[in-house]
């Protein structure tokens, strides 16, 4: 008479264990890869949020209002306030280029003298342009 055998042998096991390893070690490298683009685009979108927020700010308050750029920091101030500070993430760097630090904006909202930064992260860089007048500035990729 054969006896009825419950349960899985040790090799049924063991490559079972091998193919959910195989997966987990080729989707935790996307997920983390996903992981920084979504980090990369969040700052991008804060700082240029900020930015119209020291536009904003110089029209309301009818003073000119800085943007001054440190190697881990930037903030958004008057003479007398700070209104924003906040610091750069681990590896980037904005560089202001053809700007000087501090950037400042007039009483009407627009930038005092236009150019362009360039922001590094580890995987990419974005230059930042600040056109003549009052308009928004906008992101390039390179």
């Amino acid at each position: 008479m054969k006896q009825k055998r419950n349960g899985f042998t040790l090799i049924e096991c063991l490559i079972t264990m091998a193919v959910v390893s195989i997966l987990v070690m080729i989707a935790v490298p996307l997920t983390l890869r996903q992981i920084n683009k979504y980090q990369e685009s969040s700052f991008f979108q804060l700082v240029e949020h900020d930015l119209l927020i020291a536009q904003s700010l110089a029209m309301v308050t009818e003073d000119k209002i800085y943007m001054t750029i440190d190697p881990y920091y930037y903030k958004i101030h008057s003479k007398e306030n700070t209104y924003v500070q906040r610091s750069l993430p681990k590896g980037y760097v904005i560089h202001t280029k053809s700007m000087n630090n501090p950037i400042s904006f007039n009483i009407n909202g627009s930038i005092r003298k236009p150019g362009t930064m360039v922001l590094t992260t580890k995987h990419q860089q974005v230059h930042l342009i600040f056109p003549l007048g009052k308009g928004r500035a906008r992101f390039e990729k390179q």
